[in-house]
């Protein structure tokens, strides 16, 4: 995972957004931070992937991205792993090889959990 906790732009949620000055490690939200901005990149073989979902569970608000394409904005808490559907927008983003999933966690106040992924649900 990468993060930064001040705004990065535009295009921070798409596959060639520079990302290199962000931090490396598990994501921190400070007490008074506004948001918190998060990448994770993977290498996805489509030969594999018919049925893409987002595994998450989470605990706040969030927005979740892939490869530059909304894909769901969450609200609340779910402790429990579900499988999020992805719109057809973010499936037919999908690229052979490296992707991108981008997370915005909004006014993360209280301990803000999130965890996603890419699955194939079959």
């Amino acid at each position: 995972w990468r993060w930064i906790n001040a705004d990065p732009g535009k295009n921070w949620t798409n596959t060639g957004f520079d990302e290199n000055k962000w931090n490396r490690s598990r994501p921190i939200a400070e007490k008074d931070e506004k948001n918190l901005w998060i990448r994770y990149a993977f290498i996805a073989n489509l030969e594999s992937v018919d049925a893409p979902y987002i595994k998450a569970k989470w605990n706040g608000r969030f927005e979740i991205y892939l490869n530059g394409v909304p894909v769901k904005s969450l609200s609340g808490e779910f402790p429990e792993y579900c499988g999020l559907y992805v719109p057809a927008a973010a499936r037919n983003a999908l690229l052979n090889g490296r992707n991108v999933i981008a997370v915005k966690a909004i006014n993360p106040a209280r301990k803000p959990v999130i965890d996603v992924g890419l699955i194939n649900w079959r």
